[in-house]
């Protein structure tokens, strides 16, 4: 990216996007490539802002897949020229990664620990039942819908 967070080069693997999506991408706020549609408006008046806060740094975001869904990314942006006697045009270089398996990880995790607690201070099998369908509704945010009849 330039200073303005304006797409110059892109770098291809196989896995990456095919040639015509890259050459779409040219010119382009990556921003605009990468913030879902609904978060949009707030990230504009910082998209030209993006490389320079967040370089040095990861930062997990939600972003758009190719196909059109949501899913997490960890992004680190590394800067090169323009500062610090180096010549060249200032550029920014954003790496970012699909951390989908770790976070759905994460959430499993918490699922057991919650259950796991609420076993232990259940006094009765009936109990346990209905504090683990209770916890596992609120971790999904299922809360306020009937998981179990009385």
């Amino acid at each position: 990216m330039d200073a303005h967070a304006l797409i110059v080069e892109w770098n291809r693997r196989p896995s990456a996007p095919s040639a015509s999506r890259v050459t779409r991408a040219l010119g382009r706020q990556l921003t605009e490539l990468v913030i879902p549609e609904r978060h949009r408006s707030s990230a504009e008046g910082q998209a030209a802002d993006l490389p320079r806060a967040a370089t040095g740094r990861r930062v997990e975001l939600l972003a758009i897949h190719r196909q059109g869904h949501e899913f997490p990314i960890e992004m680190t942006i590394s800067q090169t020229g323009g500062c610090g006697g180096r010549s060249g045009p200032r550029r920014f270089h954003a790496f970012m990664r699909d951390i989908s398996d770790r976070k759905q990880s994460e959430r499993v995790l918490l699922a057991m620990q919650a259950v796991t607690q609420a076993m232990a201070r259940a006094e009765s099998p009936e109990q346990a039942m209905s504090s683990v369908l209770r916890t596992l509704g609120e971790s999904h945010g299922l809360a306020d819908r009937c998981l179990l009849a009385p």
